[in-house]
This record gives C-alpha cells, structure tokens and sequence, in this order.
C-alpha cells in the first residue's frame, strides 16, 4: 500500500502542481458530494492538516476518527461521530480515504515503506501530530467501504506484522517498556496456542512474528 500509493503521488506530481491528494481503497465508494466538502474543508481549514471523510461499511459507521492506542498495541476507529455538522480533530486517520495536501507532502514527506501493507496510516498520522499537523474529520464527507478482505489470512498477517514494527519503532518514553513488555506476553500467549491449540490463524500470528523486524 505505501510504495503504491507513493508511486501514484509521484506520477501526479510530475504531471503537474496539484494542492492535494485523495487516496481512495480500491474497495471504496463515495458519495457524490464527498470530494466537495473535503476541498470545503481544506479551504476553510489550511493546506497544513490531514483530512478525512467519515466511512461506512455494512454494520455501519466503519471510522468516525480514531486513535492509536499504545496500551493495546493497535489503532482504534470511533464509531460514533464527535459531531455530524462540523470537522473535528483526532488523533489517527486511516488510509482508507485520506486527503493529503501537498503542503504535508512537501514538509512530511511520503508513506514509509517499511510497512507493506497496514500501519503506514498510522506511521503517517503519528509524524504528523508530533510535527504539529492536525487531523481532521470531515462528516459531511462520506465513503463507504466494503471490507472485502476482512476473511482473509494474509490481512492476519500483515496486520500483525505491521503493527509489531510500528509500535516497537515509533513508543517512546514509558511506552517504551511497555510495548516490549506487552509483546513477550503475546508472543507466549501465541506459543501456547500453536503448541495446544494449533489453528491455521495461530500459525500466520506466529509466522508474523518471526517475521517483523526493525
């Protein structure tokens, strides 16, 4: 996802000056009207910020803001809307929509591509809160995505895969300990499970394991 999407950016950057740009998952539909209010937004609320709609899926609202939650080891979407009329900010945008001016671009930077697949949107989202960049959810934009990988083994291990590297390159301070803490305990949790209960998605959580690295 991260070469790809930094693939497609470059391409349109060379084509030519562009304010900004929506990354939409293949999987994804939007509402008539979103890219107009996302540009509304970014009009009325600067070129230096992140942006993204509110997304749907089946059950409803899929992400509604979110955060990235070091205590768990994994990104949280809000499921219900701090508010339906206006923008507010949040700590974690996914990638699934995202609207990335190139005023961000040009001073952040682009994915990193140490991630294959999952966490890069939170590796983005996380340099852009320390650097001072707000994030921002636009409710009056609206997508709705279909999740059609939700079944699949590999999502397993990427999600993990990613999520190990992300939180051991990116805690800090008490966080620090923490994740390493959390992480020796998961690891045994899925020791115990391939030993005694083995089941194909034990296998793919340890295979991520073995092999995240730095």
């Amino acid at each position: 996802f991260a070469a790809g999407m930094n693939l497609g950016i470059r391409q349109m950057q060379a084509r030519g000056s562009f304010d900004a740009f929506w990354l939409i998952n293949n999987d994804a539909s939007v509402a008539s009207d979103a890219l107009t209010q996302l540009k509304r937004a970014f009009e009325a609320l600067g070129s230096r910020a992140l942006f993204s709609p509110v997304i749907f899926s089946g059950r409803g609202i899929w992400y509604a803001g979110g955060k990235i939650d070091f205590l768990r080891m994994r990104t949280v979407h809000r499921s219900v809307p701090i508010s339906m009329q206006q923008p507010f900010t949040t700590d974690f945008i996914t990638g699934c929509a995202l609207f990335i001016p190139q005023a961000v671009i040009a001073r952040q930077g682009l994915f990193d591509e140490r991630y294959f697949l999952y966490y890069e949107d939170a590796a983005y989202s996380l340099a852009a809160r320390r650097s001072g960049v707000p994030l921002w959810v636009v409710p009056q934009a609206q997508v709705f995505h279909s999740e059609e990988s939700r079944n699949n083994p590999m999502k397993t291990y990427w999600l993990v895969r990613s999520g190990v590297e992300f939180f051991l390159r990116e805690s800090r301070d008490v966080w620090w300990g923490w994740v390493r803490f959390f992480l020796f305990f998961r690891r045994l949790k899925n020791w115990f499970e391939n030993t005694y209960r083995p089941k194909p998605i034990a296998a793919e959580v340890k295979r991520a394991y073995t092999d995240a690295s730095l």
